[in-house]
């Protein structure tokens, strides 16, 4: 049953405190071993694979929650959580990718290396399920009392949805155009407070214009994920290039093309 903004109460909402009450503690999960990696890691490899890992596991866990979360509270208070989880990824997670695309960003602008790149991806794909057991046990314990992985692969039950609502074209546009943008963010401002919160805010209007259309997951992992879990599309192959090829394209677009742009006219300027 939809919630009414009008009718709405915050402070009597289960799903919406059970959902927080997730969310929160995942976070801080992450955030103990984000920050004891970077105490006593040295490495510069094994520190950024296991703080991609450990984002990556933050990253997915909160999607299934919020995904959970957002057909029972009104649409300003999910977006009001979008622009709050964005800000908390950035401020403690700061540049550490939390998808395919983050790790090719970094690739392409020379800040790891081909093993380092490789190596990333691996855990990133390795380290998805432990995100669903996460996101599992904490919405079993502190919201629905039923698993999130109950109806796994039957594609068309009552409870599975399509996320792919627009012609392939514009889909691949739209899931092409959102991570290029995301990723010519640092290009504009180094100030990590406006980098935070532009960046919100355009995660926030990105899917107020595209959640309805592709589902605007800006992550192929992400993307993959809910199509095994909750997807019933059209067609797999248009799945596979709409969310994989187009996000990591865009990335290619924004960094090697725009970005590289941008840095030449920024060592022109006096």
């Amino acid at each position: 049953m939809e919630t009414g903004e009008d009718t709405f109460d915050p402070f009597n909402s289960p799903q919406l405190q059970g959902g927080i009450v997730g969310m929160f503690l995942t976070y801080l999960t992450c955030t103990l071993v984000t920050m004891t990696t970077r105490q006593f890691v040295r490495d510069r490899t094994y520190k950024m694979s296991i703080l991609t890992s450990v984002r990556t596991i933050n990253f997915l866990a909160w999607s299934i929650i919020l995904f959970f979360m957002s057909s029972h509270i009104p649409v300003t208070f999910n977006l009001g959580i979008v622009f709050l989880q964005v800000v908390a990824y950035v401020w403690i997670f700061d540049q550490v990718p939390f998808s395919p695309c983050g790790v090719y960003n970094d690739f392409l602008e020379s800040q790891i290396t081909t093993q380092q790149t490789i190596i990333m991806l691996l855990l990133q794909f390795i380290t998805a399920p432990i995100s669903i057991l996460l996101a599992d046990f904490y919405l079993y314990y502190f919201f629905t009392k039923s698993h999130a992985w109950e109806g796994w692969f039957l594609q068309y039950s009552e409870d599975h949805i399509q996320f792919l609502n627009v012609p392939f074209l514009q889909a691949f546009i739209i899931e092409m155009v959102g991570p290029g943008l995301l990723s010519l963010t640092p290009y504009i401002t180094k100030n990590k407070l406006i980098y935070t919160l532009l960046i919100s805010t355009e995660v926030v209007v990105l899917s107020i214009l595209f959640v309805s259309r592709t589902g605007f997951f800006i992550n192929p992992l992400n993307a993959t994920l809910f199509l095994i879990m909750y997807g019933k599309e059209r067609s797999y192959v248009e799945w596979f290039i709409v969310y994989c090829i187009a996000p990591m394209l865009g990335t290619w677009v924004a960094v090697s093309i725009i970005g590289k742009r941008l840095k030449q006219e920024k060592q022109k300027l006096p």
